[in-house]
């Protein structure tokens, strides 16, 4: 080969060699900052992902540890009542919490189980001081999720921040409880929680309807009941008259129950809205007795009356539908 075709070779393999470095630069220049910026974005949308199925989960997990604090005053009326919202139930200002447990697992409906609840504070340590609200440390309100097994009981004090109490469950299936109590020198507290019960539970249960006729009779009492506005957001006032189911006549010998003349809860139909009600004149003995509330939400709720006569306890069930 001559001197001048040498030449010629390596300056072409020279500019071969200049257009392929050439070439891979212009690919990585175009490919690797596209490819980064689409997996920064998958990466990206993962982590979204994952924050928002944790959140959901730590939503489902708060159903099992539900409080938030209840102020009366906040109602404006001491006895207005106070209503749990579950949107904020994750956390509290306060920290205070109850935790529940049962003697026995599982627990068993148609039998006798003791149910122990333990209150600490945000430090986790017990709170071992309470007042005394309407003749109670506690007051522990349970309800079987389709709303048709309600029982309101006192749970003893144990000391050092722990209630016990014995009670039975109609059937089986999820209960939730909602626990109302003061720690000493502070507001009034609700927290709530789920208890699964072992049994047959009630399938299908058809959904809560409105009662046509707000009036119920039990234990020779008949108790008719008047609500004066039936629109959430909007104070109402619930007005029980008592009648004595034989003679028609006007009752005014009802007996304190619990330094009242009765005690209202009311439960929304998915159980998120909880009210516990007190009445505006608490010694009255009849022949009416009205409680104040405001309902925070349209739906369907149950309304349960709780009032004494003839040295016994008479629970009367309504259920009425808010707008």
């Amino acid at each position: 080969m001559s001197k001048g075709s040498k030449v010629s070779a390596l300056k072409r393999i020279g500019l071969l060699a200049v257009g392929v470095v050439t070439l891979g630069l212009i690919i990585s220049g175009c490919d690797g900052p596209e490819d980064q910026a689409v997996n920064g974005q998958q990466i990206g949308m993962a982590e979204d992902h994952h924050m928002h199925e944790a959140g959901k989960q730590t939503d489902k997990g708060a159903d099992m540890d539900m409080s938030v604090e209840m102020d009366h005053a906040s109602m404006g009326h001491e006895h207005a009542g106070h209503a749990m919202d579950h949107s904020g139930l994750s956390e509290t200002s306060d920290g205070i919490q109850a935790v529940m447990a049962a003697a026995s697992d599982p627990l068993t409906a148609g039998r006798m189980e003791t149910l122990k609840l333990q209150i600490e504070g945000n430090d986790r340590m017990p709170i071992t001081k309470f007042d005394v609200s309407h003749e109670k440390l506690l007051h522990l309100i349970i309800v079987s999720e389709d709303l048709s097994d309600f029982r309101h009981v006192h749970p003893e004090y144990a000391g050092n921040g722990v209630f016990t109490v014995r009670t039975q469950f109609e059937h089986g299936g999820r209960y939730k409880w909602f626990a109302d109590f003061v720690p000493d020198g502070a507001k009034s507290v609700t927290r709530s929680g789920w208890l699964t019960i072992d049994g047959k539970p009630i399938y299908d249960a058809p959904p809560l309807k409105a009662d046509t006729k707000l009036e119920q009779e039990a234990d020779g009492l008949r108790v008719k009941l008047s609500i004066s506005e039936t629109t959430h957001g909007k104070a109402a006032a619930l007005a029980f008259r008592f009648y004595d189911a034989k003679t028609s006549q006007p009752v005014s010998d009802l007996q304190p129950y619990l330094g009242a003349v009765g005690h209202v809860v009311i439960l929304s139909s998915d159980t998120e809205r909880y009210l516990h009600v007190h009445p505006s004149d608490e010694k009255t003995s009849g022949p009416e007795a009205v409680f104040h509330t405001n309902f925070p939400n349209a739906g369907v709720y149950k309304v349960w009356g709780q009032f004494k006569r003839a040295d016994r306890v008479i629970t009367v069930p309504f259920i009425i539908e808010i707008r």
